[in-house]
């Protein structure tokens, strides 16, 4: 259109003589052409655009390229960069996608979850979880939920804390303390499967557990005014004593001796043999190396066999027997 009236115009020139009236004619049609043309520029730079899904999607259309006006239930996309039109057809709606606490929303057309996925980029690796299901068609204003599940083994060093043992001493004074043997913690090795939703943890579990130093107990001495003194057994019970003996201890069990005890009873581990003339049968003990290293706990004297200041204690095999040996430990005669 505005070819044919420039033609003209030019046609019309060579007819109009060099008089005013024919220089202001001329002036006057070039001044409406270019009003025209003005008005024309002005329609197209401000002409909206709207995309078809399949051509919006091979250009990968969001947010990011386009101005989203609401019109009728949907988004109009207003062109805000120079894109090649690609021709008219559905409009689009706003998508949103939360990952990893990243919220991002996108243009989208009646995809389902996974097309849109794929589409923008988004990758599912094995144990993540999508909300709504992959197979869904996604609607106005919805929002996928990207939920990212890692699972991790790994292996830690941790302290074991060590016990302490109290023992109630009449020879000091009434709250003070000695220092027998410094408590010492041992140390494990722990490994551990770790599950983490979107970069943080939510459970923990102990696969295995290894020790690789033992714990030294610590024992004190506290001051008492009492007959006897209190000692603190490593579950935290307090338990009154009456006596303290230093007694040589040897092992036994089942394996080289008969199954039943004098009383009785058949011996497991805290069953204790005694020379009833020192301990009488009956009696409860507690057991403890001199150094404080090592407690057998609480036992129950109710087998014989052995003479003197002596014990023999019940293990659990043969090979603990003689990992025991024979050694010198205290035995605290306890108290009802």
């Amino acid at each position: 259109m505005l070819y044919r009236i420039f033609n003209r115009i030019y046609n019309r020139i060579a007819d109009f003589p060099a008089s005013l009236a024919g220089r202001i004619t001329l002036a006057a049609g070039l001044c409406a052409a270019s009003v025209c043309l003005i008005l024309f520029n002005s329609f197209v730079i401000t002409e909206e655009k709207t995309y078809s899904a399949d051509s919006a999607i091979s250009l990968g259309v969001t947010v990011e390229n386009f101005t989203a006006d609401f019109r009728d239930e949907h988004y109009v996309l207003r062109e805000v960069e120079d894109t090649p039109d690609v021709g008219t057809g559905a409009l689009y709606f706003p998508v949103t996608v939360i990952d990893l606490g990243e919220s991002i929303t996108y243009l989208c057309a009646g995809e389902t979850v996974s097309d849109f996925l794929t589409r923008t980029g988004y990758i599912l690796l094995a144990g993540d979880t999508v909300t709504p299901a992959l197979d869904s068609t996604l609607a106005r204003g919805d929002i996928i939920r990207i939920r990212r599940v890692r699972t991790e083994t790994v292996t830690v060093s941790e302290a074991i804390p060590f016990d302490t043992h109290y023992i109630h001493d009449k020879n000091l004074a009434s709250g003070d303390t000695s220092v027998i043997t410094t408590g010492i913690n041992g140390q494990k090795k722990c490994t551990y499967s770790i599950v983490y939703e979107n970069g943080k943890e939510v459970s923990r579990t102990l696969l295995s557990s290894t020790v690789t130093r033992k714990a030294t107990t610590a024992v004190i001495r506290r001051g008492s005014t009492e007959e006897g003194g209190y000692i603190t057994l490593s579950n935290g019970t307090v338990r009154r004593y009456t006596k303290i003996m230093r007694v040589q201890a040897t092992a036994y069990n089942a394996a080289n001796t008969v199954n039943i005890t004098a009383v009785g009873t058949t011996p497991k581990w805290g069953t204790v043999a005694v020379d009833r003339r020192v301990i009488p049968l009956g009696t409860e003990i507690f057991v403890t190396s001199i150094d404080g290293s090592w407690s057998y706990g609480v036992g129950l004297c109710e087998d014989t066999g052995v003479i003197g200041n002596r014990v023999d204690l019940y293990m659990n095999s043969l090979e603990e027997c003689y990992q025991f040996g024979r050694r010198d430990v205290y035995v605290y005669i306890l108290a009802d």
